[in-house]
């Protein structure tokens, strides 16, 4: 294998990987297929392609599913997956603060700790601020009454009442 996958530093390098890899095997992508199926795998074409035309990383099944169809060994699969989670792991990690510095106005630039530290408190505070203060419901409302008005034969008392029909006397 001459492309070092751990030196790969984004997605879209590994990607390109990905491409050269097929390159070398010189294998179509219907010819991916029919490899990766007499393995006992499923790689359709179409997933193939759709992979290796974005910049995104693909699932680490297919990676591994590709990689066998392309003739490498057991060894290199695993290389090419240490590097896809290696690389998943960073790309979620900036995902996240990119993320959190457009919604939250915290500066993303912080050592993790306060980073971390930071989202906790807003999180916290945020709940606080949001969560609606409880209500005391009365016997004569909501499920409590009505489990009570179906054990006593369909009528409710207090509040809500209701005919033995199951019309509501107004």
């Amino acid at each position: 294998m001459s492309t070092d996958v751990a030196q790969i530093g984004t997605p879209a390098e590994y990607v390109q990987a990905l491409r050269a890899l097929r390159e070398r095997a010189q294998l179509s992508y219907r010819e991916l297929e029919e490899k990766a199926s007499a393995l006992g795998e499923r790689l359709p074409r179409a997933t193939i392609a759709h992979a290796l035309s974005r910049g995104h990383l693909p699932g680490e099944e297919m990676i591994a599913s590709f990689v066998r169809a392309c003739g490498e060994d057991a060894l290199a699969v695993e290389r090419w997956l240490v590097a896809h989670r290696r690389l998943a792991q960073a790309d979620l990690s900036h995902a996240v603060e990119r993320w959190v510095h457009s919604r939250w106005q915290v500066r993303a630039d912080k050592p993790r700790p306060d980073l971390a530290s930071a989202v906790e408190n807003w999180l916290v505070t945020r709940w606080r601020k949001t969560t609606p203060k409880a209500t005391t419901i009365g016997y004569a409302e909501g499920r409590l009454a009505e489990a009570a008005a179906r054990s006593q034969g369909g009528r409710w008392r207090g509040l809500h009442r209701r005919s033995r029909r199951g019309r509501s006397d107004s």
